[in-house]
Parts: C-alpha cells; structure tokens; sequence
C-alpha cells in the first residue's frame, strides 16, 4: 500500500507541481514576448513561437519557481483531494508541503522537462485540480 500511495503522490503532487510550471513558464514567455506585446499577426514575428518548451523553462523557472515556495499551501489545497492521506490528516498536510517545498527546491528546468511528471495517465487527474482552481 505504501508503494502504491508514493506513486500516487509521485503522480499526482509533483506532475501537478510541474504542470504548473510548465504553464506558468509558458504564459510567462507570452507576457515577455514584444510580438505578443506589439499585437503582431505574424507568428514568425513573436518569440514566444520560436521557443520550445525547455527553451521557455530555462527560461523563467526561477521566475515562476519562487512565487510557487511561497504559496505551496495553495498548490497543496488544490490537489489535496486527489492525494492519498492516512488517518492523520494534518501531519499529511506537513509532509506534502514540506515534499512540495523540497522538490522545488532541488527542481530544474531541466529536471520538469525530462523527469516524466506528467504523462497520459496522470494528467487526468492533475487536470481535476485545474479545473477545481477554475471552479472556484
């Protein structure tokens, strides 16, 4: 059972931990972008379309990744329902924040790019926790 709820965590937290920086980084090079800016059609004229993904990573995680520590609770409140917990709901708040605030510690752009957080399977459910952020 223990193997299974670290996977589910694994999955589950750090996917949508690195699906959040994924999008942040992505939207962050929009808002940078002077094509975006200057309201160009061409897309050969905005920079946001010429980068690609790791390119847009590199490029701001440590942009994205300081608000993230500093507001990890909110990250937390958003999947908590998705996340195995035991009978002490409280000390398993701490753990998940304190692996969360840990992970984004060591984490890179590198690290979000090639470390197969989110794949088919889990993205379903990280999606629940955008769309309960939506929700709300």
């Amino acid at each position: 059972l223990k193997f299974v709820a670290m996977n589910l965590f694994h999955d589950i937290y750090l996917g949508f931990l690195a699906d959040q920086i994924a999008r942040q980084c992505t939207q962050m090079s929009v808002i940078k972008c002077s094509g975006c800016e200057a309201k160009f059609k061409c897309p050969l004229l905005h920079m946001c379309h010429h980068q690609g993904l790791l390119e847009k990573l590199k490029a701001h995680f440590e942009e994205v990744r300081g608000p993230m520590l500093t507001s990890i609770e909110i990250y937390y409140e958003q999947v908590k329902d998705l996340l195995p917990h035991s009978n002490d709901v409280e000390k398993d708040r701490e753990n998940y924040l304190n692996a969360g605030r840990y992970w984004l510690q060591i984490a890179s752009a590198e690290i979000v790019f090639w470390g197969r957080y989110v794949d088919e399977f889990n993205q379903a459910y990280i999606n629940r926790g955008f769309i309960k952020k939506k929700d709300k």
